[in-house]
């Protein structure tokens, strides 16, 4: 951001709204801003209703994740604060003004602010407007064909391993998955976009990031998934749907909180959610009102809930990739009935006399 300067006949303005959001985790509470490109007033239309929102080039989160799972070494890379790597022309950046009140530091070094207002604006792409999403992607999408000469093995992954921020692939040993990660960091260096936060099940990789003072984390998340790098495997913390609802009442609206923090892309804990989906189903078949008790379906719902901390010993291997390909084949049994319906599917490895079920 930078201050603006005013100047006499500058018409194209917009001064957006901003306020905070406080999200407490585990015991840790973090804020953050949010610049409101949808907020307007009523004689006028906001800069999200006047600009183009572009095509969804973002990958699918399911196939991106089955991507990473195919291979026995994994990678995963997050550019953070990415937006902001995009410059905005001159032209366009006092549509994106916004108000601040000037800081002070006092004589111990303390922060604070004063009663003067000050107006900056944008000097780089804003996460709240529309159009954000397509350009960072487009971005990011212009590598592949710019430098698949020069860096053919992260060219190749770059574009569908990709989704927003976040960078996911895999490859075949340890000498593979070096050489992808020196040509990503080279890659995304053309356009000045770093790389600072990295995590691998590869020892040789972590060794050379240690010894290169690169930061990377051993437990870490991966488009939502926990992910254990040194048993390669995924996880589940079971606080994230339950934390603030077990000791309330039993209501309606509680059971359709908890069901809808159940994040699991890959459908590995159906077998489990679609219980609590089951009892939120029952909740319109009795005509509950949102904040009306559960009665007896109250105790199906504690027991659903007791159950759930046994998630935090659940152990998924993350890779379910083959040694032969050639010889693996895909099995896919469905079921339904007339609550619920699934799909679960295997790959079966052949290896001479014995066969392997992932």
């Amino acid at each position: 951001m930078e201050i603006v300067l005013y100047e006499e006949g500058t018409v194209n303005e917009f001064y957006l709204a901003h306020h905070a959001v406080k999200k407490e985790k585990r015991g840790e509470a973090r804020l953050r801003i949010v610049f409101d490109g949808s907020s307007h007033e009523d004689h006028a239309p906001s800069p999200n209703v006047t600009l183009e929102m572009g095509p969804n080039l973002l990958p699918e989160i399911l196939a991106t994740l089955l991507r990473f799972r195919l291979y026995p070494v994994g990678i995963i890379g997050d550019t953070g604060h990415a937006f902001l790597q995009l410059s905005l022309h001159k032209r366009d950046r006092d549509l994106t003004r916004y108000f601040w009140y000037r800081g002070i530091k006092d004589k111990d070094g303390n922060y604070g602010t004063t009663r003067e207002m000050i107006t900056y604006h944008f000097t780089r792409l804003s996460f709240g407007l529309t159009c954000s999403p397509f350009l960072l992607s487009a971005t990011i999408r212009e590598l592949p064909d710019l430098y698949k000469a020069e860096f053919p093995t992260a060219a190749a992954l770059v574009d569908n391993s990709t989704f927003m921020e976040d960078f996911a692939a895999g490859a075949e040993n340890d000498d593979c998955v070096t050489n992808l990660h020196y040509e990503l960091v080279h890659v995304m260096n053309q356009i000045r976009l770093p790389m600072p936060k990295w995590a691998t099940n590869s020892k040789h990789l972590k060794e050379v990031w240690r010894t290169d003072d690169v930061d990377f984390k051993e437990i870490t998340q991966i488009l939502g998934i926990y992910w254990d790098t040194e048993s390669d495997a995924f996880s589940m913390d079971p606080r994230d749907v339950i934390s603030e609802y077990v000791e309330d009442l039993t209501t309606k609206r509680h059971l359709l909180q908890a069901t809808a923090r159940f994040y699991d892309p890959l459908g590995l804990l159906s077998p489990v959610s679609v219980v609590g989906k089951l009892l939120f189903q029952d909740t319109w078949f009795r005509g509950l009102a949102w904040d009306e008790l559960l009665s007896d379906l109250g105790a199906l719902w504690n027991t659903w809930v007791s159950t759930l901390p046994h998630l935090a010993h659940l152990r998924i291997r993350r890779c379910v990739g083959t040694v032969d390909r050639s010889h693996s084949q895909v099995h896919v049994f469905c079921d339904a009935s007339e609550r619920a319906y699934g799909a679960p599917l295997y790959i079966q490895s052949c290896m001479s006399t014995t066969t392997w079920f992932t």
